[in-house]
């Protein structure tokens, strides 16, 4: 539910399961979140201009998470991928070795952010030999830096980034 200008609620929707959620809203008036679809997964959405789309999540992710958007129209979030698919198989390896006390290695989750609709893993836009796995990301500022959090040599931090120019 939004409040316009003019104080009259404009219901934001959904995509095709039960519920969504709106987490951010900018000055441009476009708002992001997670709508439930049919499958009972959930799906980033960015409504604008009284429609409500979904933002792009691998053909192998099982979910996605909007949590912020600038005034720029970046979004910033999280995408889920099975533990049965190879990438997170192979993530799930990685997070295990990474982490100290291998409790805390967050199986499935990859904070991401959407660009003029493309998705964007954060981990590939920081250099390699960081010792960052970035886990989720909360929120994104005008200037484009993202906080959030991941580990950090195997221990849960919270992180501010300017990311790598994106392609």
């Amino acid at each position: 539910l939004l409040i316009d200008a003019d104080g009259e609620a404009v219901q934001l929707g959904k995509l095709s399961g039960d519920f969504s959620w709106a987490r951010d809203i900018n000055n441009e008036i476009q708002v992001v979140g997670s709508t439930k679809s049919a499958s009972h997964t959930l799906v980033a959405f960015l409504w604008e201009d009284g429609r409500m789309s979904p933002l792009e999540t691998p053909t192998d992710g099982t979910s996605s998470r909007a949590y912020a958007i600038n005034n720029q129209g970046q979004v910033v979030g999280s995408v889920f991928h099975p533990i049965d698919s190879v990438f997170g198989i192979a993530q799930v390896a990685y997070r295990k070795i990474l982490s100290k006390d291998h409790k805390t290695y967050h199986n499935n989750e990859y904070a991401v952010l959407w660009e003029d609709g493309k998705l964007h893993y954060l981990n590939d836009l920081i250099p390699r030999d960081s010792s960052w796995d970035l886990i989720c990301a909360e929120d994104i500022n005008d200037a484009g830096q993202i906080v959030g959090w991941g580990l950090f040599r195997g221990e849960e931090r919270g992180f501010v980034m300017t990311p790598m120019e994106v392609d």
